[in-house]
């Protein structure tokens, strides 16, 4: 930062840059006009700037964009540089603060309000002003919009902070170059009112209440050490599908569908997002509902599902595997301990939820091709391990590997993948001794019997799977499988 600010406020400094971003610095200044304070709270600054950042993500994960771009420094961060409009946007999730003192007796305090109330406030010394929404339509602003856009980002924060209570925060949005509306504000307890399950304030309220410096700073250090460490996989969805009805409907009836689809198209919508696997029912007789369902389960499978997965857990923080984290056997909605358990726990068991015959079919594809993929990251994974073992079972899984013995390298390698029948022997303490895989392709003479140790054979499972295996002269010298039927 060279020269003077561009900008400089009670809250924060802003420099311009030349690439149309800026560098913004918080100030730990906290100001209640109605209280009458203002003062400088130490390492305040620090701490909205460790909310800001992760709310900035969590809303990211819900496609929602804001101007931050990366932190900087302990109070410092890169953003798109987009003026503020002068005025800002309140969501009132309860009735609290203004509501209270500007209509004393219309609701009592913590009042909740279904749907948000959304208002609007003229952003003026020494106290913001309520301004009417037909001054703002005669502005040019998109009063409808800027109130969609507000209950949308709401949706999201509400459940990125779960269990804690959001009763009201403020946003300023405003367009960008390209004419987008994004968020130009931080988020963070200086500009919302945040309650844990006892009804405690988290937030600027303390400072409102006389709380000291110290108290302040101890209960926002707290806070933000309690917020998500990464956004959850049900940001992205703002309310369930089942509880979706009423707006469904109100965009059928706005473009005219005509009444008898839809029946057909809200059990479509009621569908999506339900699976057995999570102990869910899926039995369905409507033929345009399953057709939904199976064409929006496909697209989360295979090569391009494989792509999906990453990229939004990589979004999310979310580590590439844990192998030492238990898998879900019910699967839900949410956090997930890793990219690859999310594979496990959700992706390959799309393929038993399919309610159309075409879409099973390209569904087996599919799920071979996320095992295939399973089956070579683990190999990859597992060959960087101290003393790695060549026969690995996990049972959780139900993945066996058996890795090339080292001497083998020579001869050209050749990798079959199919789905077949597979039998596994084991020992007494329930290693693999030996694999059996009468459904081998045509191009071995006969089928696949592979000794995996000289231990006595104690019981054996058998089922489905899905099976690569390495040929060097047509004689197999590793394989990967998953068994997953029995």
């Amino acid at each position: 930062m060279i020269g003077p600010p561009a900008v400089e406020g009670r809250s924060k400094r802003i420099w311009r840059r030349d690439d149309g971003t800026c560098t913004v610095e918080l100030i730990p200044s906290l100001r209640s006009h109605t209280f009458d304070r203002d003062e400088l709270v130490p390492a305040t600054a620090r701490l909205r700037l460790d909310f800001y950042e992760r709310a900035a993500r969590a809303l990211h994960a819900c496609g929602i964009r804001t101007v931050f771009r990366q932190r900087l420094g302990e109070t410092t961060y890169l953003a798109d540089y987009v003026p503020a409009p002068p005025f800002e946007v309140i969501v009132k999730n309860r009735s609290v603060g203004s509501t209270l003192r500007k209509y004393p007796g219309l609701f009592p305090e913590g009042h909740v309000f279904r749907p948000a109330v959304v208002k609007f406030d003229f952003r003026t010394d020494p106290e913001d002003q309520p301004i009417g929404e037909d001054y703002l339509w005669a502005y040019g602003v998109d009063v409808e919009e800027f109130r969609r856009i507000a209950r949308e980002r709401n949706d999201c924060l509400r459940k990125w902070l779960e269990p804690l209570d959001l009763w009201d925060f403020c946003l300023i949005i405003g367009p960008n170059p390209e004419g987008d509306l994004i968020i130009n504000s931080e988020i963070s307890p200086d500009c919302m009112r945040l309650r844990d399950h006892q009804g405690h304030s988290l937030d600027k309220d303390l400072f409102r209440q006389g709380a000291s410096h110290e108290h302040i700073v101890s209960v926002w250090s707290e806070l933000v050490g309690r917020l998500p460490a990464r956004p959850r996989r049900t940001a992205r969805s703002p309310f369930p599908p089942e509880d979706a009805r009423t707006a469904v409907l109100d965009i059928l009836e706005g473009c005219g569908v005509p009444h008898d689809w839809h029946a057909s198209i809200l059990r479509a919508v009621e569908l999506t997002g339900r699976y057995r696997f999570a102990d869910e029912d899926l039995d369905d007789g409507c033929a345009i509902a399953a057709a939904v369902h199976d064409a929006d389960n496909l697209d989360a499978m295979g090569a391009i599902g494989i792509g999906r997965a990453f990229a939004y857990g990589g979004l999310l923080g979310e580590p590439l595997w844990d192998p030492a984290t238990a898998l879900k056997d019910v699967y839900q909605e949410g956090e997930t301990s890793s990219v690859l358990a999310h594979l496990y726990e959700k992706l390959v068991r799309l393929e038993q939820d399919m309610l159309t015959e075409p879409a099973r079919r390209m569904a087996a594809d599919r799920a071979l091709q996320l095992r295939r993929f399973a089956a070579g990251f683990r190999s990859e994974w597992d060959s960087g391990q101290p003393a790695a073992s060549r026969v690995r079972w996990d049972p959780r899984t139900r993945y066996l590997s058996v890795a090339e013995p080292r001497d083998d390298a020579d001869e050209p390698l050749v990798r079959v993948s199919f789905r077949g029948r597979a039998w596994l022997t084991f020992d007494e303490q329930g290693q693999p001794a030996a694999v059996h895989l009468p459904d081998a392709p045509d191009l071995l003479a006969t089928d696949v019997r592979i000794a995996l140790s000289q231990e006595r054979p104690h019981h054996h499972i058998e089922g489905t799977a899905d099976i690569e295996l390495h040929l060097r002269k047509n004689h197999p010298v590793a394989l990967q499988l998953h068994l997953w039927s029995r």
